[in-house]
């Protein structure tokens, strides 16, 4: 009889129950506007291969390729100072209303 680990997972391959290894994907919130972009590049890339990548292939290179861009640490400033100047502009205007 196999022995089986609390706290480990395990998935049935039609014989016997094999230990999976665990996921190291990140769950990541984004805005919709970073999706949006996410999605025009998966559609630009699938047009140019015939196949339609999954959406943490797209976001890994784009993640991985902005990494060189000589601005990244100025453009992710500014878009954060936009971004909290919004909501804080939103939430002044909820406030007063």
């Amino acid at each position: 009889m196999k022995k089986y680990t609390q706290g480990k997972l395990y998935q049935f391959d039609g014989r016997d129950f094999v230990e999976l290894e665990p996921a190291v994907d990140v769950k990541v919130p984004v805005s919709a506007e970073a999706l949006e972009a996410v999605k025009s590049i998966r559609k630009a890339v699938q047009s140019q291969m015939g196949l339609r990548p999954e959406l943490s292939v797209v976001v890994s290179a784009m993640l991985l390729s902005s990494t060189s861009l000589p601005n990244l640490v100025e453009a992710v400033q500014q878009y954060g100072l936009a971004l909290y100047s919004k909501v804080n502009k939103e939430a002044t205007t909820s406030e007063m209303g």
